[in-house]
């Protein structure tokens, strides 16, 4: 399956956005952000129970958080694609937990999910309200690869495809302006 990474623009797009008022020099520059990337390849075996499937499918999850300024401003983008018939998804979530367990809901997805008929594709933006609640969590568990996506159908309520998210790309809070 083809990797697709959907958030990066979006990111580059924020972090221009975001730091635009530190463009002179003799402000100071009172934000200051990190972002992370994690991706998964999703198999059957991976859910717990194991689904007697041959559905597959992999998932791109991008973070970015500034603090400072005006406040705290959280971005999730992401991109999620399984071999799984759109009409039987009834939900796709960040659920925290190591390979083997059954965790608790981080996230659930909301965005549009298109795709032909054997296949789901999700993806999209939130930015994120004035609270970290939730996000914070979701974050470090991520980020100590103790969180996983799970695709779960009407037929398989407990998950048809499953894999555990790996970061590949974090950077911690900085100066958003340099």
């Amino acid at each position: 399956m083809a990797r697709h990474n959907a958030a990066l623009p979006l990111t580059a797009i924020l972090l221009a956005g975001l730091s635009a008022g530190c463009l002179n020099p003799f402000d100071s520059c009172p934000t200051e952000g990190r972002t992370m990337r994690a991706e998964s390849g999703m198999t059957a075996d991976a859910v717990v129970p194991a689904t007697a499937t041959d559905d597959s499918g992999s998932a791109s999850v991008s973070f970015l958080q500034f603090r400072g300024g005006k406040g705290n401003q959280k971005s999730l983008s992401w991109f999620i694609r399984a071999s799984v018939p759109a009409d039987s998804v009834e939900s796709v979530h960040i659920h925290a937990g190591l390979p083997g367990e059954t965790g608790s809901i981080l996230y659930t997805f909301r965005g549009g999910q298109v795709g032909p008929d054997d296949v789901i594709t999700q993806r999209g933006p939130t930015l994120w309200g004035g609270s970290t609640e939730g996000f914070e969590e979701m974050f470090d568990a991520v980020l100590a690869g103790e969180a996983y996506v799970d695709v779960h159908t009407l037929g398989q309520p407990d998950g048809v495809v499953r894999g555990q998210l790996s970061v590949d790309m974090h950077s911690d809070w900085h100066d958003s302006c340099t």
